[in-house]
């Protein structure tokens, strides 16, 4: 048998499209084209310059707010959440320290009585409670002051730590 013959396709042409003429005309004259290039990229008026900047502001603006709604909308969600278990935890901590006072009444009993214990008990909470105000007012008093200073930035004197004594030479 014969092998068959495979026909053997050309080449392509190396120039693909047309050719150019090179006596046709070339497009714009050079200042023509500054012009037209002036024209349509904004640079030939201090107005469309002016117009650009304007409309650069507002799509910074528009993309500023955009960034900044989502922002609060995440801190919204994630803060509500967190507030959810804050709660639940300060739900825990009251009932603990309910416990707690309890506990603490029910061991009392037997050895000062009822009214005692009561009073015991009573009075180491109102105490609990007025240094925990003491210690607030006087937080409070500090940021106050930080707050209505002149110069914020220098913290007030009382606020200052004392300098370090020198160490002795040896």
């Amino acid at each position: 048998m014969a092998e068959p013959v495979i026909p053997v396709q050309a080449d392509p042409p190396l120039v693909r499209g047309p050719v150019a003429d090179p006596l046709a005309d070339h497009g714009p004259s050079p200042g023509e084209a500054a012009a037209s290039f002036a024209e349509t990229s904004g640079l030939g008026s201090l107005a469309g310059d002016l117009r650009e900047l304007a409309d650069d502001a507002q799509t910074l603006v528009e993309a500023e707010l955009a960034y900044q709604s989502a922002r609060a909308a995440y801190a919204w969600n994630r803060g509500r959440g967190i507030a959810i278990w804050l709660i639940v935890a300060a739900m825990a901590v009251f009932f603990t320290a309910i416990a707690l006072v309890l506990g603490l009444l029910l061991a009392l009993v037997p050895y000062v009585g009822v009214w005692g214990a009561l009073g015991i008990v009573a009075a180491g909470l109102a105490s609990l409670a007025v240094f925990a105000l003491l210690r607030a007012l006087g937080k409070f008093k500090r940021m106050r002051m930080t707050l209505l200073a002149k110069n914020p930035i220098q913290p007030p004197a009382d606020l200052v730590p004392a300098p370090l004594p020198e160490a002795p030479a040896p």
